[in-house]
């Protein structure tokens, strides 16, 4: 297993430093070089907890979550590969222990973790499952949030890989943000109004077919496609974007429903269903995860993650 983690809010500019395995990525695509550093003792020692969490995550899952999951928070929110959505850990253990198979093994193959703030990171993991457990192998997206110096799994989200192409890191993918002290934070009424505007805002920027500059989203920009195909860094995820709309007729989304909580006052975690319609009239509805994050008085998406809903 690979572990990368995206130093974002320490050093600016300088891409994914690789931690473990000298790789910004284990995928098929080719990937530019990465800066290998020392990592100060407290920036990895969150990175270290991040991972761990995770794991504990992946250990519950191939145990069937027989105990419980206290590596997620109190309110933890799941979306299953099927599109179904469950909050709160005693419904989602519940949900996960109804649809576990038993037997079934996954093994993790790559994690990438980014932090979109000093307490909430965002990790990307890519794993096998067990060829005699005949599913699929899994991309799912994690937000792991510190509270009271405990890191915890607030929100996953897995999609069965069916597409297997995955961009490499952009070494321009770093955040050009710095942690630092804050005003008081608006209202959450306020905040929540800002967070649903971002997402209509990438609702329009899919209908337009992505031609614009996506002023809408970080930099560090991860979306995870209904085939489980990985784009990483805003320019490289509006070329791959680009490329999916310029092969099919024009898609027409609407945004049916979108609940909002938030990680902390900076972070928003937002699930929300849309309905993608192609142009001979075909309907398909969606599961989104957007993690919205705010950077500069400006409320953006690092993370995009679609799940079609069957």
């Amino acid at each position: 297993m690979s572990f990368t983690l995206h130093r974002c809010w320490l050093e600016l500019g300088k891409g994914f430093v690789a931690v473990g395995i000298a790789a910004c990525s284990s995928t098929s695509a080719p990937a530019p070089s990465c800066d290998e550093r020392t990592l100060p003792a407290s920036e990895q020692g969150a990175a270290d907890d991040v991972n761990a969490t995770i794991e504990s995550f992946w250990s519950a899952y191939n145990s069937g979550f027989a105990d419980g999951a206290d590596f997620a928070a109190d309110d933890w929110s799941q979306v299953d590969s099927e599109g179904a959505v469950v909050s709160g850990r005693e419904a989602t253990v519940a949900a996960a222990r109804a649809a576990s198979v038993s037997g079934t093994m996954v093994s993790v193959e790559d994690v990438a973790i980014d932090f979109v703030t000093r307490d909430v990171a965002v990790a990307i993991v890519s794993s096998k499952v067990d060829p005699q457990s005949r599913g699929a192998d899994l991309r799912t997206s994690f937000v792991v949030v510190e509270r009271d110096r405990v890191w915890s799994v607030l929100q996953t989200h897995n999609t069965s890989i069916t597409d297997e192409a995955t961009a490499g890191c952009d070494e321009s993918a770093a955040a050009a943000f710095e942690q630092a002290d804050v005003d008081e934070p608006a209202p959450e009424a306020e905040r929540e109004a800002s967070v649903l505007e971002t997402v209509r805002a990438f609702s329009k920027a899919f209908n337009a077919g992505f031609v614009g500059d996506g002023a809408f989203a970080t930099q560090d920009w991860n979306h995870i496609r209904p085939t489980g195909a990985w784009s990483r860094g805003r320019d490289q995820v509006l070329a791959d974007m680009r490329a999916d709309h310029a092969i099919v007729e024009k898609w027409v989304d609407r945004v049916e429903d979108v609940s909002v909580r938030f990680a902390t006052d900076s972070v928003a975690v937002a699930t929300a269903t849309s309905v993608v319609t192609t142009a001979d009239g075909v309907e398909g509805p969606l599961r989104r995860t957007f993690v919205v994050v705010e950077r500069n008085d400006a409320w953006l998406v690092q993370l995009s993650h679609n799940t079609i809903i069957r």
